[in-house]
């Protein structure tokens, strides 16, 4: 529960959020840490000490709210794949 209150203290209400936009930038900020703006989590320690995994498969098929973060080697170059599921979404995060 505290983390949960820590992840909405650290949200931007003055944005509407969807449930998955707002998820799609807490994996990204996971991902980036940025110290400040739409991908920071801020100073809190329990964030700044996750390492976000990396995979080599592009799943065809996410439970609903999932996530899974690949590296490509040129994000211009990159491009979806046709074979991905209706629901499923692709979230370009430069390093």
């Amino acid at each position: 529960m505290a983390r949960f209150i820590r992840i909405q203290r650290l949200v931007n209400h003055s944005m509407i959020y969807s449930k998955s936009q707002f998820m799609t930038d807490f994996c990204a900020a996971l991902l980036k840490k940025e110290p400040q703006g739409r991908f920071s989590l801020g100073q809190e320690a329990e964030f700044q000490r996750l390492n976000t995994l990396l995979t080599n498969d592009v799943p065809k098929q996410l439970d609903s709210q999932g996530s899974v973060v690949f590296k490509v080697e040129d994000l211009n170059q990159f491009e979806v794949p046709a074979a991905k599921g209706q629901n499923i979404t692709f979230t370009k995060v430069a390093e």
